[in-house]
């Protein structure tokens, strides 16, 4: 289709190009025959003489918006949300059960403590079900000590066999041999568990790399000592009519001080008396006093001294033994234990 030259003027022909744009936006999408009319029309106002310009005529598309996604419905919506809550329930149950287990790991973790040591070794008291942290050092060894008698049932287990290594060794008589785990780091700040098995008992160790290391590891056993010493309390011939259940024996008794031969080897009640068992050597050398701590001070304490045994027809919380006034070894029944404050300012 042709339609009639026209000559257009070069301004009226820039407005029209900066306008039309605007309209065509502002236009209903009905379709394109009324704007292509206001087209024409412009296009004869715009003429000038002189020059002339053919308008080839073609239909105009509607202009339309972007096709919008469907919003979700409330199926969806519902659920998405129920998923969200299962999410969170599932999450706060892990943490829950992470918490119950850190804490009663935390709370059965035996640590080294000045007065769980003889020498260079580390004495921990042997309770089923506790664990017990063992320092070791690059370029070092770890002495880890068994019962003496006692064997290993299974290779050790650990929990990075890569970067620690697990020797093991013994000591002694073949009627009387001592197990001995040399336990190893590879490198520095690393820590695993280690699981040891005997014909006695089982062992859960938690290893840890440092700067420093514990040189000997070894433990006490309550039970079998508590039905070692009712048979030698039940033998000594100066003890009048003492019987003693090794079930009704209670061993959490702490001793501080320094290793003076009359330190005392261990504390121990059966319910009624306290024990504390002296070394041999005692009855060479000069014997402590016993004192009792009451609100802070000593008090003179009535006590029997029965073949290797002090005995006190009591029990006690706190009590004290001195040679001189500079040597002295503190007994605490745990339990009763004064914390770090109050024993700096006691």
């Amino acid at each position: 289709m042709r339609h009639t030259a026209y000559n257009l003027n070069p301004l009226l022909l820039i407005a029209l190009g900066l306008a039309l744009p605007l309209r065509v936006m502002a236009e209903s999408p009905q379709g394109g025959a009324p704007f292509e009319k206001e087209l024409l029309d412009a296009m004869h106002a715009a003429a000038l003489p002189g020059q002339e310009v053919e308008v080839a005529a073609s239909p105009l598309t509607p202009w339309s918006l972007p096709e919008e996604s469907p919003l979700p419905n409330a199926s969806t919506k519902r659920k998405s949300t129920d998923q969200v809550l299962k999410n969170l329930v599932a999450e706060v149950e892990r943490l829950q059960s992470k918490e119950i287990v850190t804490r009663a790991s935390y709370l059965s973790t035996q640590r080294p403590r000045p007065a769980l040591r003889v020498g260079s070794t580390t004495v921990y008291t042997y309770k089923e079900g506790d664990i017990y942290e063992a320092y070791a050092a690059i370029d070092r060894v770890t002495d880890i000590q068994l019962q003496i008698g006692e064997v290993l049932t299974n290779p050790p287990v650990s929990g990075d066999t890569v970067r620690w290594k697990i020797g093991i060794l013994r000591s002694g008589k073949s009627n009387a041999e001592t197990t001995h785990l040399i336990l190893k780091p590879l490198d520095t700040d690393l820590e695993t568990n280690l699981v040891i098995t005997t014909n006695r008992r089982v062992y859960h160790l938690r290893a840890i790399s440092s700067d420093w290391y514990i040189p000997t590891i070894s433990w006490t056993y309550p039970q079998d000592e508590a039905d070692e010493l009712a048979k030698q309390i039940a033998k000594q011939e100066s003890v009048e009519d003492i019987q003693v259940a090794p079930e009704g024996l209670r061993f959490d008794y702490e001793i501080d001080g320094g290793d003076y031969e009359w330190k005392p080897l261990r504390v121990f009640d059966d319910g009624l008396k306290t024990y504390l068992q002296m070394p041999k050597r005692l009855r060479v050398t000069e014997a402590p006093a016993l004192f009792v701590i009451e609100n802070g001070d000593p008090m003179l304490v009535n006590y029997r001294v029965k073949g290797d045994y002090y005995i006190i027809d009591r029990l006690i919380e706190q009590a004290q033994l001195r040679v001189g006034t500079n040597k002295k070894v503190d007994i605490y029944d745990v339990k009763s234990r004064p914390n770090l404050f109050q024993r700096i300012f006691q």
